[in-house]
Formats: structure tokens, C-alpha cells, sequence
């Protein structure tokens, strides 16, 4: 069996899960930027848990591969802290699948706190049998699990996060309807726009948020705060908020960059795009020695895309140009639907989603035409046919 994935390693992680705990044998093939991502840490992992994973194409340790599993679990599971978070949370998910209790040991990881937040609620929901025998261990027994009939899941918080911060650059507000998710990375980043000037109000009851520009927005120096974040824990988030303040710094708002931003390498790149640097204040400024701006840029993750996207809303004449602006509508295919539509965006209407399709027109004529009559010839082969 082959699955393909795409270029999202969330996917990958879900699925992978899935075959590990069973007796199984997968091929896993990739598209974009996650071909060149490398799997040496989960090859190196999967040993331990009675599988492992091959990789197709030799001298190489990314997709496509084949991971052959014997669903033989130990019963206590070691997480080492180099293993990607998105994948412990995929072999989490799947575990209450297994043939036998086996104990989940995160303790190692540097993000168990938020694969918790993030996954175990799920599991109750599903009524899934599971408990924290002591700090950061966590045993699953073989349940079966009941979906609810109607389940409420929060929204995106890549997205979320980007359509909130869109007040700070074109004004006005925006309100998201859906649970915002509890994920402490997702509220670190919700927190740190509210320290930029967004004003967020978040409504329980109605499963709603709203977000406008604060009054004194204008009146204060951008700067986010202490933050303990950096691109590995937060590969979805880190990149909104470097879109957010190169839009802030094409606006001549000078906000502060934080040292974890200029040390990284993609951040430094996205920033140079832009044609932006950063004074020995850490302030961020357009660059005054050129207006150019390169034909095309292609995001190096869906991420990234949605950064400049939202960069491009503080140059509404000249904007930027995205050499792979179809990264996005792998992730939201209504990502350019919406974002052409603003500053004011309607979704559709129940009378629209439910309008049926036109009928095909009918056209009418008072114009006749005569019937031909057979020749004989027509009708000598037609009465040897029939015979």
C-alpha cells in the first residue's frame, strides 16, 4: 500500500501513527518542501517500538519511504526530545488502537505540555481509556472509542491567529466564530498580538472572538514580548508573527525585533525580501537604498506564504509577487478567496449554498419544417433490413 501525503507533515505524522501499532507495511511518498525534510530521528526511533523505516531512495533520509511495523509495542514507550512533536502527537492518537496497555513516557520532550493540551482532550471525547500514572507518563488500555455524533473542534490556529492580526494592519475588526484552541503556544501568540495593539474579546457562550485595533495602538512602538518561543516549537505560528511585523515596519511603525527573530536564518531571508533591516536599536525599518523588489518569491512552507500575504497588506498598491501561491490552498482552499475579498469579506449565505443549479434554457419558434419524404432507394434498403 502507497499513500501520498502532500507536502503536510502533520498528515504524514496522523497517518504514520495509525500503521505503527498494528502489523503493517506502508510506502510513504511526499510532494514540495516536505521531500527535502529529514526523517533520520524517527528512522532512528523506530526500532525501539518494533518497526522500522527505509529509505526508498538510497544516500538520502527523506521520502519517499517504507516503514514495515510488527505491532509488537513495548509496553513502555520512551520519547526521545528529537523527535518531532507533530509525530508523538500522531503516535499518541493512535495507541488507544493497540493490542495491549502500553505507557506513553513524554517526559523527555521539550513540548510534552503541549502535545497534553493538545491531544488529550480529543481522547476524552472519544471516551478513550487513558491515565497519567505518574508526571509526563501516560497509559492507554484497548477501548473502543465513540465519535460523537456532532463533534466541535476549535479552529486552526495558524489561521485563526493570521485573520485576528489583519485589524493592525487595514483597521477595522474581524470576528472569528469557533472555539479558539487552549494549545499554550496558540494563547503565547494570542497574548503577544494583544501586546502589538490588537484589542481580542473572547465570547464563551456563542463560541466567538473578536479583534479590533486598540485605540492606543497608533500611539505605541510595536514590540512583542518575552516570548518562550522560537521557529522548532512553533512552526505554524512563528512565521505570522514575522509577516506581522515586516507589515508593522513597511507601515514606518519601527517595531522591535527580538533577538530569537534575528538569529534566524529564513527570518533574515523573508526580511531582506522585503527589502528591510534592522537598525542597532533592533528596530525595523525599509531599507533606503532600494525600492526593488524581487519578481517572485516561493514561501518555503505554507507558512511563510501566509506571512507575506500579510506583509503584502501594508503596500495595497505594489504588493508582492509568490512563486508558489498554491502552497496555501493546500492548507485553506479558501485562503485567496477570502484575502482578495478584504477589507470586508461575506461568507456565503444559506440561500446561495442551497440555490439550485439554472435550468437549461428553453427556446421556442413558430417556425416549421416540412418532413422529407424517403426515396425508394431509402425505402427498398430499409424493407430488405427489416426482412
Amino acid at each position: 500500500l502507497s499513500i501520498h501525503v502532500g507536502s503536510n507533515f502533520d498528515t504524514f505524522a496522523l497517518l504514520a501513527g495509525q500503521y505503527i501499532v498494528r502489523p503493517s507495511r506502508i510506502r510513504f511518498t511526499a510532494e514540495g518542501n516536505l521531500k527535502t525534510v529529514s526523517l533520520f530521528d524517527i528512522a532512528r526511533f523506530l526500532p525501539s517500538i518494533g518497526a522500522r523505516l527505509s529509505f526508498v531512495v538510497p544516500k538520502t533520509n527523506g521520502f519517499p519511504i517504507r516503514i514495515e511495523c510488527s505491532g509488537d509495542l513495548p509496553n513502555t514507550i520512551t520519547i526521545p526530545d528529537q523527535l518531532p512533536r507533530a509525530f508523538v502527537e500522531g503516535l499518541l492518537l493512535a495507541l488507544p488502537f493497540a493490542e495491549h496497555p502500553v505507557c506513553l513516557d513524554i517526559s523527555q520532550h521539550t513540548e510534552k505540555a503541549s502535545i497534553c493540551e493538545r491531544c488529550l482532550p480529543l481522547l476524552e471525547k472519544t471516551e478513550a481509556t487513558c491515565y497519567e500514572s505518574k508526571e509526563w507518563n501516560i497509559v492507554f488500555e484497548p477501548h473502543a472509542l465513540t465519535v460523537p455524533e456532532k463533534p466541535v473542534l476549535p479552529c486552526e490556529e495558524s489561521i485563526a491567529c493570521a485573520l485576528l492580526s489583519l485589524p493592525l494592519l487595514l483597521g477595522g475588526e474581524v470576528t472569528l466564530h469557533g472555539g479558539f484552541p487552549n494549545d499554550s503556544q496558540a494563547r503565547d501568540v494570542l497574548a503577544a498580538l494583544s501586546d502589538l495593539g490588537l484589542a481580542i474579546e473572547e465570547k464563551s457562550a456563542s463560541q466567538t472572538i473578536l479583534a479590533h485595533a486598540s485605540h492606543d495602538a497608533s500611539n505605541k512602538q510595536p514590540a512583542l514580548p518575552s516570548l518562550p518561543c522560537h521557529k522548532r516549537l512553533m512552526p505554524s505560528l512563528y512565521p505570522l508573527l514575522a509577516g506581522l511585523l515586516a507589515g508593522l515596519a513597511l507601515q514606518e511603525k519601527k517595531p522591535l525585533i527580538p533577538d530569537f527573530m534575528q538569529k534566524d536564518a529564513t527570518t533574515n531571508e523573508f526580511f531582506s525580501l522585503l527589502r528591510l533591516e534592522c537598525n542597532s536599536d533592533a528596530e525595523l525599518l525599509p531599507e533606503e537604498t532600494s525600492n526593488d523588489i524581487p519578481v517572485f518569491w516561493n514561501a518555503p512552507s505554507p507558512y511563510w506564504a501566509i506571512a507575506l500575504a500579510l506583509a503584502a497588506c501594508a503596500r495595497r498598491k505594489e504588493g508582492f509577487k509568490l512563486g508558489n501561491a498554491g502552497i496555501i490552498t493546500d492548507l485553506w482552499p479558501q485562503f485567496w478567496t477570502v484575502y482578495n475579498a478584504l477589507p470586508v469579506f461575506q461568507g456565503r449565505s444559506e440561500k446561495n449554498a442551497t440555490q439550485e443549479k439554472p435550468q437549461r434554457r428553453k427556446i421556442r419558434t413558430d417556425m416549421a419544417l416540412p418532413i422529407p419524404k424517403p426515396s425508394d432507394a431509402e425505402r427498398e434498403s430499409e424493407e430488405n433490413g427489416h426482412s
